[in-house]
């Protein structure tokens, strides 16, 4: 795809949600400098590195996409740990309400 081939507004919302730039190309299946410019075209300001926390939204995304802890943790770019941390510190929420989440809103896409 090309640079126009991409809405930069889902991308800015991809970012706001992953809080950074290579879970966001690994979704849409486009390179890291693709995001990059769109997210300068709205004006963001790309952090470098990586985030320090992980909204509990891209883990949950990240949870569907790769089926697992582990998957996430791959596309996420931490640790399985960091993960299970990010999880367990939200109030209510457990690795296995996570994966029930997951299992939810793939059966009402279905």
């Amino acid at each position: 795809m090309t640079l126009n081939s991409y809405d930069t507004e889902e991308i800015a919302n991809l970012y706001e949600v992953y809080r950074s730039i290579s879970p966001v190309a690994k979704e849409l299946g486009c390179g890291t400098s693709t995001v990059t410019r769109h997210l300068r075209m709205a004006g963001i300001v790309v952090s470098r590195g990586r985030p320090k926390e992980y909204h509990i939204d891209a883990i949950v995304r990240a949870i569907a996409q790769g089926g697992t802890v582990a998957g996430a943790s791959e596309l996420l770019g931490c640790s399985e740990s960091t993960i299970r941390r990010r999880i367990t510190s939200e109030p209510g929420m457990s690795i296995k309400t996570v994966h029930q989440i997951v299992v939810r809103d793939l059966k009402e896409i279905h």
